[in-house]
């Protein structure tokens, strides 16, 4: 091999590490961006379109539950959280505060960019104003620590993430409280894409060790 086919070789290897380097900060920010869409339909209370963002196989695990599937997803978000928090309809409403803004995220997009893990905490700050005919405020606060897993559509090559797996570890507060209501931690059982079920330790989700 010549010295211009070495070269060629060379540059078209960098050009492959480079490009995988670049989708992987693509999908990153993808599952970055799905995130943000999630802790916002939470702000407004669009239930429904939380539900879209879940695979059809995913998990959710919510205080020592775990609703699987879609219509598991359904029954938390919208037979628990929008019959009890959003008069059973979707959108905002007047005197209900629940802001859900996700910050401190620390994402870990797996080598054959097909899953990813990510760590995001969050601050809630809910209640109701005195004219819902119930006055009430809290704080709440945890950390979510999810699986992505992303979904090709077919005939194109732009590739989009869903969530598969969340779990939520909140610690709540109120104005005349301060203990915990939920645990702040705990480990949770998850049955991974292959069908294995392990207790996975905190690291696994967000890639440090």
């Amino acid at each position: 091999m010549g010295a211009n086919e070495e070269r060629i070789a060379v540059l078209g290897k960098q050009v492959e590490e480079l490009t995988n380097r670049i989708g992987m900060l693509e999908d990153a920010n993808a599952i970055r961006t799905l995130q943000h869409k999630y802790g916002y339909y939470m702000d407004k209370s669009f239930y429904e379109a939380i539900i879209e963002l879940f695979t059809e196989d995913c998990e959710i695990h919510f205080l020592g539950g775990i609703f699987r599937g879609k219509a598991g997803a359904r029954r938390l978000f919208i037979d628990r959280f929008r019959a009890n928090f959003a008069r059973g309809v979707d959108g905002p409403k007047n005197g209900i505060l629940m802001e859900h803004p996700q910050l401190q995220d620390v994402i870990t997009v797996a080598p054959d960019r097909r899953t990813a893990k990510a760590r995001f905490r969050y601050f809630m700050q809910a209640g109701t104003h005195y004219t819902t005919g119930k006055a009430y405020q809290f704080w709440e606060g945890g950390l979510y620590e999810n699986v992505y897993a992303k979904k090709t559509a077919s005939g194109r090559s732009r590739s989009s993430y869903r969530k598969w797996s969340m779990s939520p570890n909140t610690r709540q507060v109120g104005p005349t409280r301060g203990r915990s209501m939920w645990p702040s931690w705990r480990r949770p059982t998850l049955t991974t894409l292959w069908g294995r079920t392990s207790s996975l330790p905190r690291s696994a989700f967000c890639g440090l060790t």
